[in-house]
C-alpha cells in the first residue's frame, strides 16, 4: 500500500492483529489508487463509455468515497474536485512523475476541459460519466476512509478505545488511557527540517476525526524558481498561491475531515471558515502565513486549545 497506518490502543486492550489492518489498506490501495493501472479507479478512468446510459461497476467502497467527494464538490462550487487528475498530471504531481517545464496554457486549457465534477455520477455501486475524458483522483478523502474502515474493524473486534492514524489522517473511537478523551495535535507547518514535528496546539476529543492538509510537505519548484503547491485550484487550473499554509477539519467521519481538510486549502482561509461554518458538525483551525509569521484562525465551535 502506498500508506502506511499506525493504531493505538490504551493498556487492558489487546492489540489486534497487525495483518487485519494492513490488509484493509492494501484494498483501499487496490480499489482507488492513481498509480496502479490495475485500479478499479484506474479502469474507470481508462474507461470510454459507449453511451450516456453506460455503467461502470465498482465496489461498495469505491462508490461510498465517490459519491462524498462529490457531495464536497457541490458544497464547495468545485473547488475540491475529484475530477481534477488531469492538472494534477499536468502540473507534475500525478503517476508520472516532475516535468522539466511548466505546462503551456494550451496544456493547461486541455487539461481542465477534461475536469468536472458534474460529469460524473454514482447510482448505487456503479459510475458513469458523460465525457470520456474524466478521470477520478480519490487520494484526497480516500486515506480518511481507510481510518474509517479500521475504526470500524476494531469496534467489531470489541475494541471501542482505539486512535487509528493513515498518513496524518486520524481517527478515534472511545478513551484516551484512564478513561480520558485522546489529546490530538495540530502541527505546526513547517517550512524547513528544523521546524518538523513542532505543535501548534493540542485539543481533546472523543469519537470523531481529525483531517489535516498543507501546502509545506508536498510541493515542487517551477520553471521560474517559485515553490509550486501540490493544491492545485480546478477552477484557475493552478497551484493555490492564497495565504492558507495548513487546515485541519474536526469532523464526525476520517473521509469528512479528510476531503474538507483539502478542500479548505483550495478555498483559503476566508472562503474556508465561511464553508465550514455552513456544514453541520465540522469545525476547522486554520494556520495562516503574514508577514508577522502564523496566525491561527477558528470556526466558532473548535475545541480550545489546551495549555
Amino acid at each position: 500500500s502506498s500508506w502506511s497506518a499506525s493504531v493505538l490502543i490504551p493498556a487492558g486492550q489487546s492489540a489486534p492483529p497487525p495483518e487485519t489492518l494492513q490488509g484493509i489498506l492494501d484494498e483501499v490501495d487496490r480499489l482507488m489508487s492513481t498509480w496502479k493501472p490495475e485500479s478499479e479507479l484506474s479502469r474507470f478512468n481508462a474507461w470510454v463509455p459507449e453511451s450516456e446510459e453506460a455503467r461502470f461497476e465498482v465496489s461498495a467502497w469505491t462508490a461510498t468515497v465517490v459519491r462524498e467527494a462529490l457531495v464536497i464538490a457541490e458544497a464547495t462550487g468545485g473547488a475540491f474536485d475529484p475530477t481534477v487528475l488531469p492538472l494534477v498530471e499536468a502540473w507534475g504531481f500525478g503517476a508520472g512523475g516532475a516535468r522539466g517545464a511548466d505546462p503551456t496554457e494550451a496544456e493547461l486549457a486541455a487539461a481542465q476541459a477534461r475536469c468536472g465534477w458534474e460529469n460524473v455520477r454514482v447510482r448505487e455501486t456503479a459510475l458513469s460519466k458523460s465525457e470520456a475524458g474524466v478521470a477520478l483522483d480519490l487520494s484526497a478523502i480516500a486515506p480518511g476512509y481507510a481510518a474509517d474502515l479500521i475504526c470500524e474493524r476494531l469496534r467489531e473486534l470489541r475494541l471501542p478505545d482505539h486512535l487509528v492514524d493513515v498518513g496524518g489522517e486520524i481517527r478515534v473511537g472511545g478513551r484516551a488511557e484512564g478513561g480520558r478523551a485522546w489529546r490530538l495535535g495540530v502541527e505546526r507547518p513547517a517550512d524547513d527540517a528544523e521546524d518538523a514535528q513542532t505543535l501548534q496546539a493540542a485539543i481533546e476529543v472523543q469519537d470523531a476525526a481529525l483531517g489535516t492538509s498543507g501546502d509545506y510537505r508536498k510541493f515542487r519548484i517551477g520553471a521560474d524558481g517559485r515553490r509550486l503547491s501540490h493544491e492545485i485550484d480546478p477552477r484557475t487550473a493552478r497551484p493555490v498561491t492564497h495565504a492558507l499554509a495548513s487546515a485541519t477539519v474536526l469532523a464526525p467521519t476520517g473521509m469528512e475531515a479528510d476531503g474538507w481538510a483539502t478542500a479548505c486549502m483550495i478555498l483559503g482561509p476566508d472562503a474556508a471558515l465561511a464553508a465550514i461554518e455552513a456544514q453541520p458538525g465540522l469545525e476547522a483551525y486554520l494556520i495562516v502565513r503574514t508577514p508577522d509569521g502564523f496566525r491561527v484562525r477558528t470556526t466558532t465551535g473548535f475545541p480550545s486549545a489546551l495549555p
